[in-house]
């Protein structure tokens, strides 16, 4: 068991309900701003998926399609650079959201 599962459930585990421990408290600003953010990074999210979900997609049509030889090639050389790719865009695409949403 982790260090920070002991102290969290020393504390009282999980809480739940009315008694929770409140979140930071924020200006409603700040609060309002992160909420854009996190919403902007969430329709950005669900474009991803969507392009992963269509590379496999792709990945799948093409082993159909190709001979056995050439179908495992495909599937061995293609997927890894191809997630890294899609990973990296991720990656800067959210950063680039949230530095569009702070504050001057």
């Amino acid at each position: 068991m982790s260090p920070q599962t002991r102290l969290a459930l020393r504390r009282g585990g999980r809480r739940t309900g009315p008694h929770r421990m409140p979140l930071v408290r924020t200006h409603i600003a700040d609060r309002v701003r992160a909420e854009e953010i996190m919403v902007r990074q969430r329709a950005l999210a669900v474009r991803i998926a969507m392009t992963l979900f269509s590379v496999i997609a792709m990945l799948v049509a093409s082993v159909a399609l190709l001979p056995a030889p050439w179908s495992y090639l495909v599937l061995l050389t293609v997927p890894y650079p191809l997630l890294l790719l899609l990973s990296h865009k991720g990656v800067r695409s959210a950063e680039a959201v949230d530095e569009a949403g702070k504050s001057p």
